[in-house]
């Protein structure tokens, strides 16, 4: 009936991805994840953010985040919106998800410390934007995604190195 007709609707919409990508020897993998776990930190690596926090559990916490949890990220535009944690690989990788007008928008940030160079860390973070209006944020946010992802791998790891972490 109508209700499949949607379902297939919803089901056709396009996915965006986007991805930047890099390979730094500043500091270790474990230096960097405890930087992404101290969200008070994201500001200092993520260009597009005033603030960010949790909202479930110990807000000063620097623990590893756990699927289900909830915080916020309070982007340079003057927008605040909430997220859910969605993937956790402790030390490895974790993701989370963001609701905006017609489509939902998921990060995802991963480590690799498996390089053939002694000491290297790759750091990848990633983006998708799925939805009805995914098309329209595809169209206005791709250049400052694509830039913004690249320059978060370098940045994180600037950061943990001069945090001592």
């Amino acid at each position: 009936g109508e209700r499949c007709k949607l379902c297939w609707l919803v089901s056709t919409m396009p996915v965006f991805n986007y991805k930047g990508v890099a390979a730094n020897q500043a500091c270790s993998a474990s230096q960097i994840w405890r930087v992404w776990m101290d969200m008070k930190t994201w500001s200092k690596w993520d260009k597009d953010l005033v603030d960010a926090g949790r909202t479930s559990g110990d807000e000063t916490s620097t623990a590893d985040f756990e699927v289900d949890g909830t915080g916020y990220v309070h982007m340079t535009s003057g927008k605040k919106f909430n997220l859910a944690f969605d993937q956790v690989r402790p030390g490895q990788m974790f993701s989370y998800t963001v609701q905006v007008a017609g489509a939902t928008m998921r990060f995802w940030h991963e480590l690799s410390d498996e390089s053939t160079d002694k000491g290297t860390v790759t750091v990848t973070h990633g983006a998708s934007i799925s939805g009805f209006l995914s098309p329209l944020y595809h169209l206005i946010f791709r250049n400052a995604m694509n830039s913004g992802l690249n320059h978060s791998c370098v940045s994180v790891a600037q950061v943990a190195k001069s945090l001592g972490q």
